[in-house]
């Protein structure tokens, strides 16, 4: 059984709060706490950690691993994500009279939606003692004010690679304001992507323009299969 105890959390402006109850975290913006414990780069780590730039919010977050990575850019390509916290919180627990604590990985504002507090962990971790123990304690925090709870792990391949493709477009690219108008009325049927490139010049500055396009999903396309040029893309408005 899970007894939640206390959570500690540091704000952007450098105030700790150690111990307190866990509705205290209902008072602080998501785009408010600061990582209550930062990755560290070791000889021999297993995992690559780092940054991600937001394209949604311009901001840096922290990831521990590539699969954290790829959870961070899924949540950019979503149009309702508007904050996200890294590390937001230290929670403490005792599961069958034992004693823990857990760092969730991520905590995340959408726009009309409930938070969402996220843990990011492979296929392989989810059924072992420390994920049942640790994420149960995650979730039954969720639960206790009113957040939604999830588990990401690995995604389906063809959509993870083409959203990291799509990822170097989520910045807007030149000449964007002219292009763009004429692409999505040119995608008001659904339109082959090389066919649309071969009517829309110049084709360097157009593909830049289409793939923004698909990242912000203005236009649509089935990015369960491998993007490509038989790609057929719709936009959104239709």
């Amino acid at each position: 059984m899970i007894q939640l105890y206390s959570a500690s959390f540091i704000t952007i402006n450098g105030e700790v709060t150690e111990d307190a109850p866990i509705t205290d975290l209902i008072r602080v913006p998501v785009e408010h706490l600061a990582p209550v414990r930062v990755p560290r780069s070791y000889k021999g780590q297993l995992h690559l950690g780092g940054k991600y730039l937001f394209e949604t919010t311009g901001q840096h977050v922290l990831f521990e691993s590539r699969l954290e990575q790829d959870a961070l850019r899924f949540l950019d390509h979503s149009r309702t994500v508007l904050q996200v916290a890294a590390q937001p919180l230290m929670l403490k627990f005792s599961f069958d009279g034992k004693n823990y604590i857990h760092y969730p990985d991520f905590l995340i504002g959408r726009a009309g939606q409930r938070r969402l507090l996220m843990n990011v962990r492979t296929e392989a971790y989810l059924h072992t003692k420390q994920a049942v123990r640790a994420f149960g304690a995650a979730r039954a925090l969720a639960d206790a004010l009113g957040w939604d709870y999830e588990t990401w792990s690995e995604p389906a391949n063809a959509l993870n690679l083409n959203l990291r493709f799509l990822g170097g477009f989520r910045f807007v690219p030149h000449r964007f304001a002219e292009l763009a108008p004429l692409l999505l009325r040119a995608c008001s049927v659904a339109v082959r992507l090389d066919d649309l490139c071969q009517h829309a010049r110049p084709e360097a500055l157009v593909r830049p323009v289409l793939f923004h396009l698909l990242w912000t999903q203005q236009l649509t396309a089935d990015l369960n299969r491998p993007l490509g040029n038989a790609t057929l893309l719709t936009s959104a408005t239709v």
